[in-house]
């Protein structure tokens, strides 16, 4: 739907969304292997800038898997599944490791300001001070 869409990640997103076994699809009804027309790979602490107005930086937050990448742009902190608040992040990934997962909760955390607001990749956004930090030493 959108030809000049162009996807940010880590080398192993690319090899993730590639392949129907690494990003699980395989095991449902339907197996997807996307790989898109245009990607670029980001690295920790990268300058992302999608307009004028608009720039992300990029921080390495695995432990889910590896590809795991948190965005924040202005007061937003954009986690994915690195930080679900509330719950216990999700290791048993193949890529996934409770060491890593634990230090970029941390990260994170360490990324806030009072006025964050996280942006999981489930559940609703939440602010940075409703978020239980203890559920993740």
């Amino acid at each position: 739907m959108f030809p000049d869409l162009i996807v940010y990640g880590a080398q192993a997103t690319i090899e993730g969304l590639s392949d129907d076994r690494k990003n699980l699809s395989f095991y449902h009804e339907q197996p997807l292997k996307f790989v898109p027309r245009k990607f670029e790979i980001v690295q920790d602490g990268e300058i992302i800038n999608l307009s004028g107005e608009i720039e992300l930086i990029a921080h390495f937050t695995e432990g889910h898997c590896e590809g795991c990448i948190t965005y924040i742009t202005d007061n937003y902190i954009f986690t994915g599944d690195a930080l679900i608040p509330n719950i216990p992040t999700v290791t048993k990934l193949k890529t996934g490791s409770k060491l890593l997962a634990k230090a970029s909760v941390n990260k994170i955390k360490n990324l806030t300001t009072k006025r964050s607001i996280i942006c999981p990749g489930h559940l609703d956004t939440i602010a940075v001070q409703d978020v239980k930090w203890s559920n993740y030493v």
